[in-house]
């Protein structure tokens, strides 16, 4: 079930739920994290071009080790 059950499938850059390094810019081509609560366990990487079904339209947050592999941040939501 989405976090959102009115959301729709949305992209990364563009989610409330994607975390990226501190001077890292917004874009298609940057390495984050999904600090989804419910996908924090998978220490999903992925890019800003990404997305899912549990969009949530908003701002992606900064937190340092969020491009590393596996990510080493702690979410900052």
């Amino acid at each position: 079930m989405p976090t959102n059950p009115d959301s729709t499938w949305g992209l990364c850059m563009n989610c409330q739920w994607w975390q990226i390094e501190p001077k890292a810019a917004i874009a298609e081509e940057t390495v984050g994290f999904c600090i989804d609560e419910n996908l924090q366990p998978y220490r999903l990487s992925i890019t800003g071009s990404g997305g899912c079904n549990r969009f949530m339209k908003g701002t992606p947050v900064h937190g340092e080790g969020s491009s590393r592999q596996p990510p080493t941040a702690k979410p900052m939501r």
